[in-house]
């Protein structure tokens, strides 16, 4: 898995590549969201409260999507697809029940 750090978002961005397990996406989450606390004070940590699940360059997306399965709870997840498939879900209405951008720079700024 491709991971960055995007601090000045408090975000991860993770891009999974192949060989990576859909299995596995919930214990990576939770170790990004967690490398930042262990051993540093409150004032020094670099805490992660966004994750960014970037699909685009992934050749199963629809793999990912279903291992997404429940919220994280220590994290906001947002999924980045590519920009047809963002179209399609739009269409369908899937962006209010999955948290859907087209790019990682609109899911870091919220679509903003």
């Amino acid at each position: 898995m491709n991971t960055a750090r995007r601090p000045d978002f408090l975000a991860v961005v993770l891009a999974p590549e192949a060989g990576d397990d859909p299995e596995d996406l919930e214990d990576l989450i939770h170790d990004e969201i967690t490398k930042g606390r262990v051993g540093k004070g409150p004032d020094e940590r670099g805490e992660v409260v966004n994750v960014v699940l970037d699909l685009t360059g992934c050749p199963e997306p629809q793999v990912w999507l279903k291992a997404v399965g429940p919220a994280v709870p220590d994290a906001n997840l947002r999924l980045v697809v590519s920009p047809k498939a963002f179209a399609v879900a739009r269409l369908l209405g899937l962006p209010a029940l999955l948290d859907l951008y087209p790019d990682v720079e609109s899911a870091l700024r919220q679509g903003v």
